[in-house]
Parts: C-alpha cells; structure tokens; sequence
C-alpha cells in the first residue's frame, strides 16, 4: 500500500477535485483505494457522496488513537476499517473496477484532533501514519486531503505520506505554498527520529489555462517550479466548467463523464503520478 497526501498552503486552489479525481482514476482502472479527507470542511467525503457521522470520521478516529495510546489500549479502540464507507458503487460501469472507500470529516470533531495532536506535540506526529498501516493489506492506495495550512493536522497528514504531492495554481502566491510544502516534508524525518519518512513526489498545476490564454504570470510559475527543484509534473489540469459541475452531484468527473477532455486530463495525471514512484522506487 502506498498514501500519497495531496498538500497546499493556500485555499482555493483545487485540491479537495484533484485528490478526489486522482482517487477515483486509480479506482476506476482496478485499484484499491481508499481515501482519508483531513480537512475541516469535509469537502472530500461530500465530493464521493460520503457524508460523515460521528465516530466514523477521521477526528473520531485520531482522538480515539491517541486516547488509546495514553491508555496503553490499542487493542480496545474501534478499528480504523469500521469507519470507511464504501463508494464503490460509482465504479458501476467501468470493467474491471478496483475498490473506493472514505473516511470524512466532521468538523467540530476534526478541530478537537488538531487541538488533541497540538497538545502532544511532535510525539503524536506519527498517529495519522500508524492508523493507515492498520488497514494496509485492504489498499493498494491511500489518497489524503489535507488542510490548506501549516498546522498540527498538517503535520500528522505530511507524516502519514509514503509521497507528498502539492498543488498550486498559475499564481506565484500558491507555487510558493508549493516550496513551503516540500521544505516541510524535509523536516518530517528528523521531528518523528526516522520513523516517517516521506518523499517529495511534485507539483501539480490546477487550474491551467491553454496554450492560447497563457499569461506572463504563468509562466513565472513554471520558472520558479524549476528554479526551486519543485518537480512540476508534465500534465496540468486545466480549467473546466464541468470538473465544478461534477462536484454539485457528488461524482468526480473522470466516474461522471470519462470520456470528457478533464477526464482525460486527470488520467494522464495518474499515470505521469504512478510511474515518477516507480522511477524514485527503482
């Protein structure tokens, strides 16, 4: 199983669409996948028609953690797959389909996590990531949507991560909320003594515009990307009118309309995503 976490450190930017549609690439063409939405607004869950309740969310599911942990009794908490909520049935249709579920978020409950994993420090960093390998032989992927900040539910998700990939838009504000996100994962290692250890993957581009709409400001990005060692992918996702629409009815577009340009956009992004972590895992 590898968790790939989604990261930025300015809202807006598509991040919550970009994991949802990665996710539901994975699954569409036969993997197992599941999803974790670590944001306070429970975008993610709503996204894949997933509305969380409490206990099963990720809140519950941290805070019970650590309260377990203090208790020294992992064995009395309620396992992590008792809370994930199939969505598989939006994979009806595609031949051959892998697996979808989600853990969402319920607001007031994942603020009372960041709150418990702040109060703990850097030793409650690992809880996110000790949770996830509880459920590892059930997923080939687990896709993380993380909070578009610098704080402690940041930290635990960046340190969750076999692989980080950020996500801006073609505004220099977000390629440096890229920069921000990679020099954070550097320092996950040294702050958990070894035990995660997550790798920078790359940059994804939301929100692109074609060739033929392309402003100096964009291409400022790309510069900065490279000039920084910020791993830009190849395929951007541009903007779209039905990637927006596809959110309203709780379907990503590559489940809605695959045969759609966005769709396609999506796929290619999977596959350029797959094949950098085989290339940093041969």
């Amino acid at each position: 199983m590898k968790v790939i976490i989604l990261a930025s450190q300015k809202g807006g930017v598509g991040k919550t669409t970009t994991t949802a549609n990665i996710g539901a690439s994975l699954a569409s063409g036969g993997a197992r996948v599941g999803m974790i939405d670590l944001e306070l607004q429970g975008q993610l869950g709503v996204s894949l028609g997933a509305f969380a309740r409490k206990p099963h969310d990720i809140g519950s599911a941290l805070i019970d953690y650590i309260d377990a942990v203090d208790a020294e009794d992992l064995g009395g908490m309620a396992p992590l797959s008792s809370r994930l909520i199939d969505r598989s049935v939006l994979l009806k249709g595609f031949d051959n389909p892998g697996k979808l579920s989600v853990i969402g978020s319920v607001m007031n409950v994942t603020d009372r996590a960041r709150t418990e994993v702040a109060k703990r420090g850097w030793e409650a960093i690992s809880s996110l990531r000790e949770l996830l390998m509880t459920v590892q032989d059930e997923f080939d992927f687990i896709l993380v949507d993380t909070p578009p900040s610098a704080d402690a539910l940041s930290s635990v998700a960046l340190a969750a991560g076999d692989y980080v990939i950020a996500v801006c838009n073609p505004r220099l504000a977000t390629a440096d909320g890229a920069r921000v996100v990679r020099n954070n994962v550097a320092k996950v290692p040294e702050r958990t003594e070894g035990k995660c250890q997550p790798i920078f993957l790359g940059t994804v581009i939301n929100e692109a515009q074609p060739p033929s709409k392309r402003t100096d400001e964009a291409d400022a990005v790309d510069d900065f990307l490279l000039k920084h060692e910020l791993a830009p992918f190849v395929k951007e996702i541009r903007t779209s009118p039905q990637i927006s629409a596809s959110y309203g009815i709780s379907r990503p577009i590559v489940i809605d309309e695959p045969s759609y340009a966005a769709s396609g956009w999506y796929e290619d992004l999977t596959f350029e995503i797959i094949a950098r972590m085989k290339g940093l895992a041969s």
